[in-house]
């Protein structure tokens, strides 16, 4: 899906990561959140079609998995640095 946003740019493909659309892609306008500051146009689009309520509870379940695995993981690259890769 390619789109342009009011303000004539390029839109971009992002992926919400919410705790109510997490893993939905939707079309922004180029200056979401820049750094520079820049003002957005309002372009919003969802790509994706809504994810059911149990499809969001397991989504979520498997994010936290993966945040406490990354965890684990800095802490022994503490202790261990880096010979355990």
């Amino acid at each position: 899906m390619i789109g342009v946003c009011y303000c004539g740019r390029m839109a971009i493909l992002k992926t919400s990561w919410t705790n109510i659309n997490p893993g939905c892609c939707f079309m922004g306008c180029a200056n979401i959140r820049s750094e520079g500051g820049g003002r957005q146009c309002g372009f919003f689009a969802w790509v994706d079609p809504p994810i059911c309520a149990r499809g969001t509870v397991i989504i979520l379940g498997l994010l936290r998995k993966l945040q406490a695995r990354n965890e684990e993981d800095c802490v022994l690259v503490g202790r261990f640095g880096n010979s355990l890769v």
